[in-house]
């Protein structure tokens, strides 16, 4: 009798497992793998998305944890690109929906800290406002290092850019450019998309590696590049790789559609208009995030082709 009992209940747990397990794959699971990533396909959509949509933020490190059927806890960390600032953000994907946790944790890192004043860091700095940002900045130490997102007065395709920089800010490394999309109309809220030049960093799952993955989206992984490809011009390499993580995320509908409509830092149609626009008219270049020293700012403000320029970032380092 007790054989039989025991042998009853070691049933029922073994359907209810079973169960549950049945019942997880009719909703999103962060920690499966896809097309691209061997497994926690969640993560290396998160990376192509934050390069997609935001100019200074990377995935240090991430915790996914199974809390129910179809529900997830997951844990991310993101530092800022000087490594000066780390954000902890907490959500939960429960049946094919995700909420985040609106309370954010930041801290300082190491011997530097972050000018952290909201209205500063929100300012935009017209041209009349550019030698007032200049005089205030003389009073930082010299070894300061400044984040701006800066706006040209016409677009330029990534030679251009390469040009721009090399007389108006020849030590200054480009973080994000902010590419330009279809025009909006006036009610119509706006959408801010562009790619890091700096490839992949941060987080990331083990990726497949196979020749349909390398045709199907070129240069989505840099390790993916053939010896055709590294011969290509960097505007081309640059236009591809950009496309391709476009492509990429366009495919990932059960990921963008975590967030509710209206809440999504992409959508479907965004990206395929940013796609259509790019086809058309190529990578074109409305502004961008650069970091540079202090003492190398008057040059970059300066520039007759500069617009306007946004303060971010103030990494104070004392040496």
């Amino acid at each position: 009798m007790v054989k039989v009992i025991l042998l009853s209940v070691i049933l029922t747990l073994l359907l209810l497992l079973g169960g549950q397990a049945l019942l997880n794959r009719f909703y999103y699971d962060p920690q499966r793998g896809n097309e691209v990533a061997v497994s926690t396909s969640y993560v290396f959509n998160r990376f192509i998305q934050n390069q997609l949509t935001q100019p200074n933020s990377v995935l240090a490190d991430f915790q996914i944890n199974r809390t129910g059927i179809g529900t997830y806890g997951i844990s991310e960390i993101f530092e800022t690109n000087s490594q000066s600032s780390q954000t902890q953000q907490s959500s939960q994907i429960k049946r094919n929906k995700q909420s985040k946790d609106i309370s954010l944790r930041s801290r300082t890192i190491g011997n530097t800290t972050l000018f952290s004043d909201e209205e500063v860091q929100r300012k935009l700095i017209e041209p009349d406002q550019l030698d007032a940002l200049l005089e205030s900045s003389r009073e930082l130490p010299r070894s300061s290092q400044l984040t701006l997102n800066v706006l040209f007065k016409k677009d330029l395709s990534l030679d251009e850019y390469a040009h721009w920089t090399t007389y108006n800010a020849p030590t200054s490394d480009t973080l994000w450019y902010a590419v330009r999309t279809k025009k909006r109309a006036e009610n119509e809220r706006p959408y801010i998309v562009g790619f890091s030049p700096n490839g992949h960093s941060g987080q990331l799952p083990e990726l497949k590696e196979t020749p349909q993955l390398q045709e199907k989206y070129p240069l989505l992984n840099s390790f993916w590049a053939t010896d055709e490809q590294n011969k290509w011009s960097d505007e081309k390499r640059e236009t591809t790789r950009f496309t391709s993580m476009l492509r990429y995320l366009q495919s990932q509908t059960d990921f963008i559609n975590l967030a509710s409509e209206g809440e999504q830092p992409l959508s479907e149609k965004q990206i395929a208009e940013t796609l259509a626009y790019v086809e058309e008219h190529g990578v074109k270049i409305y502004g961008a995030t650069v970091t540079l020293s202090v003492q190398n700012l008057e040059l970059l403000l300066k520039s007759e082709d500069l617009a306007a320029a946004y303060l971010t970032e103030v990494a104070l380092i004392r040496l």
